[in-house]
């Protein structure tokens, strides 16, 4: 189960609690780079050009990883569930470990319709100490950079009650 969507969109808690419900590891691309990095960065730590190209090198190098792992899990026929803002140009690649592992991808895009600075604000407040941090300004950025990759998705809006969205994508696990 893939789960894809911009930061504060609502991945984490909801990859969170499927993997409960269904019972299977999470891995996440924070998870990976805490574990080669030892932390997170974000768009505040990119002040410069050897800054930004040691992040983007570092972010590269953590979704080779990532991809490595599910490319692991899913070739000796494990369940996974993965977290991540996006494919980047590593839709094909994914497209290709399906087919050779012969997987059943599912794929969720959280996104939030009702993002006013107010409800975007709140996100970030609450948000975990552990998670990458962000600004509104990061978030607006972001939302004008990626987008739903061309895979088959279920589109889940999380302005929606959290058990709305759970049903939705216990049903869609389910079809």
């Amino acid at each position: 189960i893939l789960f894809l969507g911009i930061q504060l969109s609502g991945k984490s808690t909801l990859v969170k609690n499927i993997s409960e419900i269904e019972k299977i590891l999470v891995v996440s691309i924070d998870d990976v780079r805490l574990s080669l990095y030892n932390r997170l960065s974000g768009p505040k730590d990119w002040v410069d050009e050897k800054s930004s190209k040691l992040y983007n090198s570092q972010t590269r190098n953590a979704y080779d990883h990532l991809f490595e792992i599910v490319r692991c899990f899913l070739s000796r026929g494990l369940s996974l569930a993965v977290e991540m803002p996006h494919l980047g140009d590593r839709e094909n690649l994914l497209k290709e470990i399906i087919a050779e592992t012969n997987a059943n991808l599912k794929t969720i895009w959280c996104h939030i319709s009702q993002d006013s600075d107010e409800e975007i604000q709140k996100r970030i407040t609450s948000r975990q100490k552990d998670a990458a941090p962000i600004r509104l300004e990061d978030y607006r950025m972001f939302k004008a950079k990626i987008k739903k990759p061309e895979i088959e998705c279920l589109l889940v809006d999380t302005s929606q009650p959290p058990e709305q969205c759970l049903r939705d994508i216990k049903f869609y696990l389910s079809s």
